[in-house]
């Protein structure tokens, strides 16, 4: 049989294979270039955190798995001297990569300004430096052929079936997406084009332009905010490296440029580090990532002598299944360790732990969800257990795991460590599931149950997965010690904060980076701390530590480390005068509909008409008619749906003001917003105000003499009830929609005047949990 050839080699050897003038095809039978923003983030956080990495693991690699390659007998480029590949598995991977060296390229000569700096030593170092790494990445991206034994000409690394390679432009024919962008990068830089690049790809029409636009934007994105965010500024699930570890031993690899002798290495790359005048971090940590990605990052690749023979390796390596999780490689540790240091595995409490957690995660149907919700639990875990922001990467997962275990000495300690994660994989069952909560906390006091049970399914509506790790923290702490007004103190603050967040900034708006931080600082660190500076002086953040011991913060701890992450920026947040004046002028329902449900609710919670029938409110004593912030209400159908008063788009009816659509964001703010039945939002629609009031004062009618009133009103005033007024009659009525249903106009200063309110009543409801 012929020889296969598999081995694990890094990017450079990939590309720069068979002396320099490799190739790579993908064959027509290969899907187009389809890679979406999710497969984009995980891809370059393997890249990111395997950089980061390197001080806790200076050998370390990044895998991005298996490369199969047919070698091609018959080159349809047929004026192609070089050699041909075909891609039989990991074009997306491949592709990926080669657009990823030239946003790399391209980021290097943008960031590299020689004029700026005024040292000669340190300008020589970097500019070979430089030039040398844009030589190598070149190789990622075309390769050269010679016509006439002299003259180079680029050919793309990467090209289609249909696409022909040659050593000449009248020859080349480039008719795929990928292969023209190389192409045309290839000529910009080997012409030396005046200006940046630019790359139109309006006459390609195989459904790949906008996503590949995307992707580029993507990884031109997160290179950006590598080489410039601070530890606790990075939206992104991996950190960045700092001044500290560019200066470092495991880091002095990637210049391949400075003196041979160490103390002069040494003494240059720290004198770079020490120039004030001009801000060279951005250009060291690029350098950095590039000879990380070239000489660090590995695939595995096999060359198999026929094609044949390359689908049954495919098929081999698929039909085994997804690789083993984190879980899955950690639990043969755990059993070693019980039956090393206990009695014996079987019957352990570690054991019970770990049948917990994977029968957990043995009720997901497929396998990539399984796979998916593994990876979840670890990042919870991670930040639960020492405060760490980790990735999705399965090798760091695994990494971490098997290091912060063999770190403990303690038995009693691996014990709680292992416990803990049983508890994250309990707790995301519990409440992470969408599962009921109607069952869940019923050891609470019964005047606390209902509201948490509410806050814990709006905090999971919005998918703010950043907060379990603290949750949990209090919940365990609270069932162990059975005095449970840590978690309810302690979940109440957190969702005052998340509303007050999320309101202001419209997104997540780096929320993830604070929950973060709670968990690894506690407060908000200084401009100094988050730099890398006395960093160890200042960790009493949440995280349980490495052994299991560090106290718990007390719940006015966790108030004010959240209040002292409200302030900083993005959200500068202090008072309820700063908090409205802000959320006012933001369109928080085309960021969260589930936002603005929760707001209104907690608006109208324990509220009444001052006076009555009219459109202010004040709360007041709670009644039957306006407790509101309870969970089953929460789940009810009369709140199901939120709608607009003003239609979102400007309508070409009459009874509307126009002045409502000239700020784009007044109509989505929560003063246009309020709640129907799935069913009556449908049957209001998009009608005229005149005709949505009458249906408000339908809906809110509280006898059957009012609504009798309100039905013959609307039918003198010519709205149109149709068949929906027998479904009227039946229904329950809608008291939070008495005051909408006394307003008589309905123009942007009535929307603004309503946002007011209603954003100044949700904080007199929420701002104690927190403030």
């Amino acid at each position: 049989m012929s020889k296969f050839d598999a081995d694990p080699v890094d990017l450079w050897e990939v590309f720069t294979h068979k002396a320099n003038i490799a190739g790579f095809r993908v064959p027509e039978y290969q899907r187009t270039y389809d890679w979406d923003e999710k497969n984009i983030l995980r891809y370059f956080e393997d890249l990111a955190v395997g950089l980061y990495e390197l001080q806790n693991d200076p050998e370390g690699r990044t895998f991005l798995g298996t490369l199969i390659l047919v070698e091609s007998q018959k080159n349809k480029d047929e004026k192609f001297d070089g050699v041909t590949f075909d891609i039989v598995d990991g074009q997306q991977r491949l592709t990926t990569t080669s657009l990823l060296a030239s946003v790399l390229h391209k980021t290097l000569s943008e960031i590299f300004q020689p004029t700026a700096l005024e040292d000669p030593v340190i300008l020589e170092w970097l500019s070979e430096e430089v030039n040398y790494t844009k030589q190598r990445l070149q190789n990622c991206i075309f390769g050269f052929v010679s016509p006439d034994g002299v003259e180079n000409f680029p050919f793309p690394r990467i090209v289609r079936d249909n696409d022909s390679r040659a050593p000449s432009l009248k020859d080349a024919k480039y008719n795929s997406l990928i292969a023209n962008y190389l192409f045309s990068y290839a000529t910009h830089i080997t012409n030396r084009k005046a200006g940046l690049f630019d790359f139109t790809c309006d006459k390609f029409v195989d459904g790949t332009s906008k996503r590949f636009l995307s992707n580029l934007k993507l990884l031109q994105d997160f290179v950006t905010q590598l080489i410039n965010a601070q530890p606790d500024e990075s939206s992104l699930d991996f950190d960045s490296i700092g001044l500290k570890e560019i200066i470092s031993q495991d880091y002095r690899f990637c210049f391949s440029k400075l003196p041979s002798d160490p103390d002069d290495a040494d003494h240059l790359i720290k004198r770079a580090v020490d120039i004030k005048d001009i801000n060279l971090k951005p250009l060291l940590v690029l350098l950095c990532f590039c000879s990380y990605f070239l000489d660090r990052v590995l695939f595995t690749r096999v060359i198999a002598p026929k094609v044949r023979y390359a689908f049954d390796i495919f098929d081999a390596l698929n039909t085994t299944g997804e690789p083993l999780t984190a879980i899955e490689t950690f639990k043969p540790r755990v059993v070693e360790f019980e039956n090393n240091f206990g009695s014996k595995y079987s019957g352990s409490p570690s054991e019970i732990s770990i049948n917990h957690i994977e029968n957990f995660i043995d009720t997901f149907e497929k396998n990539s969800e399984r796979q998916s919700e593994a990876q979840n639990l670890i990042v919870s875990f991670a930040l639960y257990q020492t405060g760490k922001k980790l990735g999705y990467n399965l090798n760091s997962q695994r990494g971490y795991l098997r290091k912060t275990f063999n770190a403990i000495e303690e038995i009693a300690s691996k014990r709680k460590y292992i416990k803990n994660l049983g508890n994250i994989s309990d707790f995301r069952e519990r409440f992470w599931s969408g599962k009921d909560l109607s069952t869940q906390l019923i050891d609470l006091p019964e005047n606390d149950r209902e509201i948490c049970r509410l806050l814990m399914a709006f905090i999971v509506s919005l998918k703010t997965k950043l907060a379990i790790p603290i949750l949990a923290r209090y919940y365990y702490h609270s069932q162990d010690t059975k005095d449970w007004s840590y978690f309810v103190d302690a979940l109440k603050a957190l969702a005052a904060f998340i509303v007050l967040w999320r309101s202001v900034t419209g997104t997540t708006g780096r929320i993830d980076s604070a929950l973060r931080g709670v968990m690894y600082y506690g407060n908000k660190p200084s401009d100094k701390v988050s730099h890398g500076n006395d960093e160890e002086d200042l960790f009493n953040g949440l995280n349980i530590g490495i052994n299991s011991d560090r106290k718990i913060l007390e719940p006015i701890e966790l108030k004010l480390a959240l209040k002292s992450w409200l302030a900083g920026k993005p959200v500068e947040i202090n008072n309820k005068d700063e908090w409205v004046a802000k959320a006012m002028t933001v369109p928080i329902y085309s960021h969260s509909a589930t936002l603005c449900r929760f707001l209104l609710l907690a608006a109208t919670h324990k509220t009444a008409q001052v006076p009555p029938g009219s459109i202010s409110l004040k709360k007041d004593k709670l009644s039957l008619s306006n407790d509101f912030l309870k969970y089953s209400y929460w789940r009810s159908d009369s709140i199901a749906s939120v709608e607009h008063v003003a239609p979102q788009q400007q309508p070409h009816l009459s009874g509307w003001h126009t002045s409502i659509y000239d700020d784009s964001y007044l109509v989505h703010s929560i003063g246009n917003l309020t709640l129907l039945p799935s069913g009556e939002n449908s049957a209001v629609g998009n009608k005229p105000w005149k005709d949505k009031l009458a249906f408000y004062q339908i809906f809110s009618a509280t006898t059957d003499q009012e609504f009798k009133d309100a039905v013959k009103k609307a039918k003198t005033d010519g709205v149109t009830l149709g068949e929906a007024e027998d479904r009227f009659r039946d229904m329950l009525n809608l008291p939070f929609l008495t005051p909408l249903a006394a307003y008589e106009n309905w123009d942007a200063e009535t929307i603004r005047i309503r946002t007011k309110a209603l954003l100044e009543l949700a904080w007199e409801e929420i701002h104690a949990w927190l403030f």
